[in-house]
């Protein structure tokens, strides 16, 4: 499961606040989510001062949190030590609204681990790095896998094609998403005039 980069910046909101209450509310947002499948987190973070951004992976079943960084490398692991942090209080905040399908880890438990990733040229491709590798672990589990159509497969080398290819694919995926939701509106507003008309269910 993808979380938006919102879910971020209420993290370390909530952090600030300590608040049980804004932990709750959270969780709440979230309990739609099947729990029965999901088992594993995408979390798009915009750290330092919304300048970069990488990835963290929250995996309950492995008990591991993967940082995903295309800009840092060697970057040491105790950076991103408040990022971290605010996934360890995602996965508290996630297994809340499991209803107890995803067990909380100890904080203590969790392992963290730095995940080699195609490295960006400038200063700039943080943003589509993060899409990509997010793309990739939702679509194939892993970055540039042996079976990953060579269109999809990206490096600093191949950003300006990629970039064409993911805007392409985003634009399908969103017209898909659009004739759906309004095939089901339409069925909804259907189903709702037969009602109307029948309140009773009576011929």
């Amino acid at each position: 499961m993808v979380m938006t980069s919102f879910f971020y910046v209420k993290l370390d909101e909530l952090l600030s606040a300590l608040s049980t209450g804004s932990q709750e509310q959270i969780a709440n947002k979230q309990q739609e989510a099947n729990f029965n499948k999901l088992k594993t987190f995408l979390l798009p973070i915009n750290e330092p001062a919304n300048v970069h951004w990488f990835l963290i992976e929250i995996d309950f079943e492995a008990e591991t949190i993967n940082v995903y960084d295309s800009l840092n490398p060697q970057q040491d692991i105790r950076h991103y030590a408040k990022s971290v942090a605010l996934a360890i209080l995602a996965s508290q905040i996630i297994s809340q609204a499991s209803g107890g399908l995803l067990e909380v880890v100890d904080k203590d438990h969790w392992k963290v681990h730095r995940v080699p990733v195609p490295t960006q040229a400038n200063g700039n491709d943080c943003g589509f790095f993060t899409i990509m590798v997010m793309l990739h672990l939702g679509h194939w589990g892993e970055i540039n896998p042996p079976g990953c159509p060579p269109i999809f497969i990206f490096s600093a080398k191949t950003m300006h094609k990629t970039r064409v290819i993911l805007a392409t694919t985003l634009l399908a995926w969103y017209q898909q998403w659009k004739k759906s939701t309004n095939a089901r509106l339409s069925s909804n507003s259907e189903n709702s005039t037969v009602a109307q008309e029948d309140p009773d269910g009576r011929c």
